[in-house]
């Protein structure tokens, strides 16, 4: 709303939605701290739609881990893709004995992760509420269309898979007071960029006669 009415559209047609397709995450729990290492950093690799995007963003992430002692990778790519031709493209790399395609849903992989790789996709907001620090991996041959983009604090970034594998390195160090501090600051940034559902938000979306001033409760 605010980066609309920036580039000048009308403040009085501009209201907040709700993220109804992200309902779900506001019935979790707030997390209260990270998830233990135990000796083996697990990273959730999770691509967008497109399939070169994909293969670039799996590459470097493998380039980064693959037969690495110390890490776990699971990838999971978008629905819409065929992964079995992403792990064709990728080769030896995508058959090392600790990396994992998988195709369980995103929200049962979060919580089982200490960092999450992510380029043009929303996950990484869903990573938030998780407590799972987000890595954007910049790309060498896109647009780099940061979801976080407005919210740099919530997030990391890496270009190469040595900036990724320092990235994690250093995520992996970070002392508890630090996460609560991330966390806390994450939780701000998911409430401003999807916004709970709430009644009368429900309301303003599914009746446009309905739309008008904020609620009080929701300035």
């Amino acid at each position: 709303a605010a980066a609309l009415c920036q580039e000048g559209y009308p403040s009085d047609r501009v209201i907040s939605g709700a993220a109804i397709r992200h309902t779900y995450l506001w019935d979790l729990p707030r997390t209260t701290a990270p998830l233990p290492i135990n000796g083996t950093a697990r990273i959730l690799v999770a691509t967008g739609i497109d399939y070169a995007d994909a293969v670039e963003l799996v590459s470097k992430a493998l380039g980064a881990f693959s037969g690495r002692a110390g890490y776990r990778v699971l990838v999971k790519c978008h629905p819409a893709l065929d992964r079995s031709r992403v792990e064709a493209e990728i080769g030896a790399e995508a058959r090392a004995s600790n990396v994992s395609f998988t195709d369980l849903p995103v929200a049962d992989l979060l919580p089982q992760v200490h960092a999450l790789l992510y380029t043009y996709t929303s996950v990484c907001f869903e990573a938030l509420r998780h407590g799972v620090p987000p890595i954007f991996v910049r790309s060498e041959n896109w647009l780099c269309m940061d979801q976080l983009d407005r919210t740099p604090q919530c997030r990391w970034a890496a270009r190469t898979p040595e900036e990724i594998r320092s990235v994690t390195s250093k995520i992996k160090c970070m002392p508890e007071a630090a996460w609560k501090r991330w966390y806390t600051q994450a939780q701000t940034a998911l409430c401003q960029s999807l916004a709970p559902v709430t009644p009368h938000r429900l309301d303003r979306f599914i009746n446009p006669a309905n739309l008008q001033a904020p609620h009080p409760q929701e300035s």
